[in-house]
């Protein structure tokens, strides 16, 4: 791009204008990339402590389940006392 002044005969260049822009994109997305590798790393390891309590959580369940459909079997009048006060119902919960 030239200087529009016709007293002058110096140009300019945009190297150094684009250069400036490249170099801030570049360090801006240097610094996502890090934010995004560090909150992949903390994924990552609260993936792995959830893998060691998913085991006990899957018995917790399973034996809460059963005791809810042996409290249900239950015909005597113990039984059907707690299951009305806990509002206890079979089928699947959630559904």
């Amino acid at each position: 791009m030239k200087n529009n002044n016709p007293n002058s005969s110096q140009s300019y260049s945009p190297f150094w204008v684009l250069t400036a822009v490249f170099l801030t994109f570049a360090f801006m997305n240097g610094i996502n990339l890090k934010s995004v590798l560090e909150q992949r790393d903390r994924l990552q390891n609260t993936l792995v402590e959830f893998q060691k309590v998913l085991p006990q959580a899957m018995m917790i369940n399973q034996t809460v389940e059963n005791l809810g459909h042996d409290l249900l079997s239950m015909t005597n009048q113990e039984a059907r006392q707690i299951i009305a006060d806990f509002k206890i119902a079979g089928g699947n919960p959630g559904k």
